[in-house]
């Protein structure tokens, strides 16, 4: 066990290679997410497995936020403890970062939704039309793709354990075909022929190009020598190639639908909402970035300061994200009144 205790000046280098990683794919995979979903005024309803386009309404949408916005709050909190303990492991800081990224991912993509279900409150708007293609979905998949050949190419040899391998070559399988079904789909629903083909040969492009990778982790895995990695982060290039071409085609705007057109009030609001999520957003990289620093020098007073301020930071934002809920809700009901 590695303690945080005083007396140790610094980590050793299997645990700066366990930690950094780790912290930079988190705020990488935050950052893209939120450049989809917040930074944009593109505004559309949102589907992916936890979220149903069908079924969620605001309220609902505002429950589960609110729940969400509280759990990473605490999520900061159990950090700042553990940063400042003695007996705490680098490993338990890794797990809590991580499940840090995958709420805070999810609440992005449920105020996003919040944000576009307020179209429905103004008869004025009018609500987007869905396309052939899941942007978000397909956009999220490559990006999976991408930091899984990261890990491949930022590793050394010997830290690319059989089960760090198991983990990447499933990552890998479930987003190759992740984006082969959507690709499949829009060939099923697309009128020209020659689309059709496309979208076949998309499919055809990615899953040659990750089989071929596929197989060369399989090969190093029973070989691990420098030679073997250098052919993995080889054929990494190919796939990430493969997947960014296909998502250029696949996410042409005659593939994606049509987006909401909403009035300056309910834009307003959809602001608001993304603007305090935002907040929270940019609290929790801060926290990544702050952790990755004191790995390098646990014993850096002013990196535990900044931790308690990032954890102070994601606190104020979760309320100031439940207050503007709140406000959202009390003006979109005042407007129906009125009409």
């Amino acid at each position: 066990m590695v303690c945080f205790g005083r007396t140790h000046p610094g980590m050793t280098t299997s645990h700066i290679r366990e930690v950094v990683p780790l912290c930079n794919q988190a705020e990488t995979k935050v950052q893209v997410v939120a450049e989809m979903l917040l930074l944009t005024n593109d505004i559309r309803p949102l589907a992916t497995d936890n979220l149903s386009t069908d079924s969620t309404s605001y309220s609902e949408c505002q429950g589960d936020i609110i729940t969400g916005a509280e759990h990473l709050s605490k999520l900061a909190m159990q950090v700042n403890k553990l940063v400042h303990s003695v007996t705490s492991s680098w490993q338990d800081v890794c797990k809590v970062l991580n499940e840090i990224c995958i709420f805070v991912i999810h609440l992005m993509e449920i105020c996003s939704h919040a944000a576009y279900t307020l179209t429905y409150t103004d008869k004025d708007c009018i609500l987007a039309v869905a396309g052939i293609v899941n942007k978000y979905k397909m956009s999220r998949a490559k990006v999976e793709l991408e930091l899984s050949c990261a890990k491949i190419r930022q590793s050394a040899w010997d830290e690319l354990t059989p089960e760090r391998l198991l983990n990447i070559c499933e990552d890998i399988s479930t987003y190759v075909k992740l984006l082969s079904e959507c690709c499949k789909t829009a060939s099923e629903r697309v009128r020209d022929p020659s689309l059709q083909d496309q979208f076949k040969l998309c499919i055809k492009s990615i899953t040659s190009c990750a089989a071929t990778l596929l197989s060369s982790i399989k090969a190093f895995k029973n070989r691990p020598s420098e030679t073997y990695h250098y052919r993995c982060v080889n054929f990494c290039e190919p796939l990430v190639a493969s997947a960014n071409s296909v998502i250029n085609f696949a996410t042409e705007q005659e593939f994606t639908g049509q987006a909401a057109m909403v009035t300056a009030s309910v834009k307003e609001m959809q602001r608001w909402i993304l603007g305090a999520c935002m907040n929270i957003v940019s609290s929790c990289i801060q926290l990544f970035k702050t952790v990755k620093q004191l790995a390098y020098d646990i014993t850096n007073e002013r990196c535990r300061s900044r931790i308690v301020q990032c954890t102070d930071s994601i606190a104020h934002a979760s309320q100031q994200l439940t207050d503007v809920l709140l406000q959202c809700q009390t003006k979109s009901s005042h407007q129906a009144s009125a009409r």
